[in-house]
């Protein structure tokens, strides 16, 4: 999504919008996350909870 967005740094990205860029960097590489982890990055790039787990069932 970050790629996606413009941003080819994800320090850049995590800067610009106000993450921790260690923080952000684990939830690139897919480590454990928080829900309110997932949902500030999923409301920076204007995605529903709903419509990011559509489809997992």
């Amino acid at each position: 999504m970050r790629l996606d967005s413009g941003y080819t740094s994800y320090e850049q990205f995590a800067w610009e919008h106000e993450i921790n860029r260690v923080q952000y960097w684990r939830i690139e590489k897919g480590n454990n996350i928080t829900l309110v982890s997932l949902m500030k990055v999923l409301d920076i790039h204007k995605i529903s909870l709903e419509d990011f787990f559509a489809g997992i069932e």
